[in-house]
């Protein structure tokens, strides 16, 4: 079972790589209070995806697979969205594995 603090590494995980490819001054910092979509996020619409992508391969890396992609477009124009921080995504993949775990 995936824990919350393992989401959360994960996530940083990614931030490291995405970070790469990210102009200077505009890198996402290792918080779970950093933005990654709406105001204040330093992540393109194409930055946003890849770094999606990134997370769910680090997730797949880790335990051979995922329950299902990240980037569903229900869940992504919800009020309450899970990629608004670090915060909420690392919460999203924890109730996914949650939820997966017992069923």
């Amino acid at each position: 079972m995936i824990l919350y603090e393992t989401a959360l590494n994960l996530i940083y995980d990614a931030m490291d790589e995405a970070n790469h490819y990210q102009q200077d001054g505009y890198y996402l910092v290792k918080s779970e209070r950093t933005p990654l979509s709406g105001k204040g996020t330093v992540l393109d619409s194409i930055g946003f995806v890849s770094f999606i992508l990134c997370v769910e391969e680090r997730i797949i890396d880790q335990f051979g697979s995922i329950p299902h992609t990240l980037l569903d477009e229900k869940v992504f124009s919800a009020p309450n969205s899970p990629f608004m921080t670090v915060s909420t995504l690392a919460d999203y993949i924890y109730k996914l594995y949650l939820i997966e775990t017992e069923c």
